[in-house]
């Protein structure tokens, strides 16, 4: 997310589903032939999500995947957020509702860490899977993982190593 980490969208520097409309405007029309997810915060007090679904699918969208995500908090903070509304039993509600469909529209695939229903698709992400020998480790071992979600370990990782090293060739050049 605009070059940070992950975990940047855990945080509240901003409207987690403001910013991923924002952002298809940047990816939408750049991928046309590949499917993209909105990572969406299903906890989110202040979201009417039979609209914002809506709202997804017609800009283009394939999917939704639960992200920013209470499941990755945990200890009291977890414990006060569950306690106050704002829990992962949303995030499930929302996964069930983009794949049942929305008001206005057919349904949005889905993927979470938590399957709902056997027609959630099931993806590794971040954590320690930083490099496809990660990913590749994980794919031949998980039972019920049906594929890789990238996203730092494909954007922001790779990118940050091409900077440095472009940026230490600069840095060796000489003066006559």
């Amino acid at each position: 997310m605009a070059g940070r980490g992950s975990l940047a969208g855990l945080m509240a520097y901003g409207d987690a589903n403001a910013i991923v409309v924002e952002m298809a405007r940047e990816v939408l029309p750049v991928v046309r032939q590949t499917p993209v997810l909105a990572g969406v915060n299903g906890a989110d007090p202040f979201c009417l999500f039979d609209p914002f679904l809506d709202d997804l699918k017609r800009l283009g969208f394939a999917g939704v995947q639960n992200f920013p995500t209470v499941g990755l908090i945990d200890g009291p903070f977890r414990a006060n957020l569950e306690e106050t509304g704002m829990s992962y039993a949303l995030e499930v509600d929302l996964i069930a509702m983009a794949q049942a469909g929305a008001k206005t529209g057919p349904s949005l695939e889905t993927c979470q860490a938590l399957a709902v229903n056997g027609d959630a698709i099931i993806l590794v992400h971040g954590g320690p899977v930083a490099e496809p020998a990660d990913a590749e480790h994980i794919l031949r071992n998980a039972k019920h993982c049906h594929g890789f979600y990238g996203a730092s370990s494909m954007e922001r990782l790779p990118t940050e190593r091409a900077m440095t090293d472009q940026t230490r060739k600069f840095k060796a050049i000489g003066f006559g």
